[in-house]
């Protein structure tokens, strides 16, 4: 009888673990899950804040220094690429709030060292919820993950954080686990609709993280079938060239075109060199006051004949070794993390970071087309968009970065 008790006994948790598998990933094991956000505190747009908090220029600006700084270290001669500012942006600014020292110092150097940490939190609850009220994940979704190892015990005060202003997933797990490292994966293929599937290689350190950004809306203005023609791409084959008037901008040393979306509040950006400038060059000369210079250019009296070509990428990137090209060097090896352990150091493994986006007839990313309208405005100058060229989308009330990429290559 005992010996048929105990083979019972064996069966039931056997199933019972066998039931819990493969969920240690699951929203109810989110830290995270139990934490109440402060809605009275967030400046939370879908709770009804439309005002913008405190500092939130000095937010604008860091986040587009953020951008130019991290393009200028990925970009490669000739390489496309792609990723999203805002994605990584916030799990580095959710990171400072339990980072310490020397760690907290060399990422406020990155991510804004003018603004303070509770202003800089704020507002970037504000620019997150806004973008996902006025958009619904259905059209942008910015996803952000951090795996904790087991031993590590993370602060109360952190969890609010980031359920007040970021709501990123938050998971405690045995790294040692042989099962674990495709249970992640898997878990960040779901999330970005099978596009990224091998995220990480290894886990390593004590905290590893992935931040991803899909995107996907319509053209404001669309193209007819008579707006789309072939031409060659930087000497290259045939590609499909979208023909329409658009708003023009310009730089010292750049012209480009800024474009509406229909349902999310954004806008794409494009920027070319002009005369003998290089890419490279136009890049380098890029900072927070060319950027708002570029956008102060606007006006829409001032359109252009816009030639640009369909493009697709996917860019997936340890965006580890951008950082430590930028300064951040410490929270890779002995970090301080006062929020997250007792005093000892600790250190963060693979930053992972995979963004996805197109620009067709349609719209981007699979939309479907919207009706061509074409700007009434007689242009007076062309643009054409077929030689290496730089693109952003952005929100259409800060112009911070949501995407930021080069196409070099189609």
């Amino acid at each position: 009888m005992k010996k048929i008790l105990s083979i019972i006994l064996a069966l039931l948790c056997a199933a019972a673990f066998s039931s819990c598998s493969g969920k240690t990933l699951s929203a109810e094991n989110d830290l995270a899950a139990s934490i109440s956000a402060d809605d009275q505190a967030t400046y939370n747009f879908i709770s009804g804040t439309t005002s913008a908090p405190p500092s939130y220029s000095s937010f604008k600006t860091a986040t587009q220094s953020f951008t130019v700084k991290a393009l200028k270290t990925i970009c490669k001669e000739g390489e496309n690429v792609l990723f999203s500012p805002a994605a990584v942006y916030a799990q580095l600014s959710l990171l400072q709030n339990a980072a310490s020292g020397k760690s907290r110092s060399q990422l406020k150097r990155v991510t804004g060292k003018n603004i303070a940490l509770d202003n800089q939190n704020a507002c970037a609850g504000y620019f997150y919820s806004r973008l996902e009220a006025l958009s619904g994940k259905e059209y942008v979704d910015i996803n952000g993950d951090v795996f904790f190892g087991d031993d590590i015990s993370v602060g109360h005060e952190f969890l609010v954080k980031s359920k007040d202003f970021y709501n990123q997933g938050l998971f405690k797990l045995d790294f040692s686990s042989d099962e674990l490292l495709s249970e992640i994966n898997s878990y960040i293929a779901d999330k970005t609709q099978g596009k990224d599937k091998t995220a990480f290689k290894s886990l390593d350190g004590d905290l590893n993280l992935a931040s991803s950004a899909l995107f996907k809306d319509r053209w404001l203005s669309g193209y007819g079938s008579d707006s789309v023609n072939k031409g060659s791409f930087n000497g290259g084959s045939d590609v499909s060239f979208l023909n329409s008037v658009e708003y023009y901008i310009s730089g010292k040393n750049c012209e480009g075109v800024i474009k509406d979306y229909k349902s999310t509040p954004c806008k794409f950006i494009a920027l070319v060199p002009t005369g003998k400038t290089t890419l490279s060059q136009l890049i380098s000369s890029l900072d927070t006051v060319e950027y708002q210079n570029i956008i102060d250019s606007m006006s829409v009296f001032n359109t252009c004949e816009a030639s640009l070509p369909e493009f697709k990428l996917s860019g997936s990137l340890d965006f580890s070794e951008t950082l430590k090209a930028l300064g951040v060097t410490e929270i890779f090896s002995d970090g301080s993390f006062s929020g997250l352990t007792h005093g000892r150091k600790a250190s963060a493994g693979v930053i992972h970071s995979f963004a996805d986006f197109s620009v067709t007839a349609s719209g981007s990313s699979g939309s479907k087309p919207a009706l061509s309208d074409s700007k009434k405005l007689e242009p007076k100058k062309k643009v054409r968009f077929d030689r290496p060229f730089v693109f952003m989308v952005v929100d259409n009330e800060g112009y911070i970065p949501v995407y930021a990429g080069v196409v070099s290559k189609l």
